[in-house]
């Protein structure tokens, strides 16, 4: 008559695997999470192309409309890294850096600053306002990734000196 069909779990018992192999199985298709990024816009098409290349990426992403919603969102969502647009209605990109910069909590976070301005004032006054890279728009998806990656990596890096 031949071998009576075992059940699953039983041909998973035998195989000396357990439960533990259908648990590494299945998360194997949870993807993970990069990092989680705050993006501070007022142009709807911009914070949309944001969303979509950095979601793309593996990147949980939050965004915002101005300086004003984002600080509050960031009381109950704190960012692994900020891009901002400089040119916003109430407080400009290196205004909301300088806020930031000056709540305790979120003085260690990597700030990108987006502008359509391409001059050395106004890279100086991103610097100075706390801005930890610039970024001209239109800007494009190898820039945009580098520049993330780069930041998160030196983030990691001061976390373990500190640690040390």
């Amino acid at each position: 008559m031949g071998e009576p069909k075992k059940s699953v779990d039983s041909r998973v018992e035998s195989s000396g695997q357990g439960d533990s192999s259908w648990l590494s199985h299945i998360t194997n298709y949870i993807p993970t999470i990069k990092a989680a990024i705050l993006v501070v816009d007022d142009e709807e098409a911009t914070l949309k192309l944001a969303r979509v290349l950095l979601e793309r990426e593996g990147y949980l992403v939050k965004t915002a409309s101005d300086a004003t919603i984002a600080l509050k969102l960031m009381h109950d969502f704190l960012p692994d890294l900020i891009i901002t647009d400089w040119n916003m209605p109430g407080l400009t990109g290196p205004e909301f850096i300088r806020e930031v910069r000056n709540i305790p909590t979120f003085r260690s976070i990597p700030m990108i600053l987006l502008t359509g301005l391409d001059d050395v004032d106004g890279r100086q006054q991103g610097a100075e306002a706390g801005a930890n890279a610039y970024i001209h728009k239109p800007f494009g998806r190898p820039e945009l990734y580098s520049t993330i990656t780069n930041l998160l990596r030196l983030k990691q890096r001061e976390q373990e000196l500190t640690k040390v």
